[in-house]
């Protein structure tokens, strides 16, 4: 969070996977899973020594839109 602020974009939340459920089922999203972030970059990024190596924070929501 500081590391964020200090480049001017402040941290401005944290949602457990239950209030992202809740979130999305209150927007009439259906949610469907979650993924992780290291499931979704590849494997050498993770063995990076610079700036650019990921770091284990995101979880990706994947939701549907129900049928009318």
């Amino acid at each position: 969070m500081a590391a964020a602020a200090e480049q001017g974009e402040p941290w401005r939340t944290f949602l457990s996977t239950e209030h992202m459920d809740a979130l999305l089922l209150e927007h009439r999203l259906q949610p469907l899973e979650y993924v992780r972030q290291r499931e979704t970059v590849d494997p050498a990024e993770w063995e990076r020594a610079d700036v650019l190596r990921p770091f284990e924070l995101s979880v990706l929501a994947r939701a549907s839109v129900p049928a009318r």
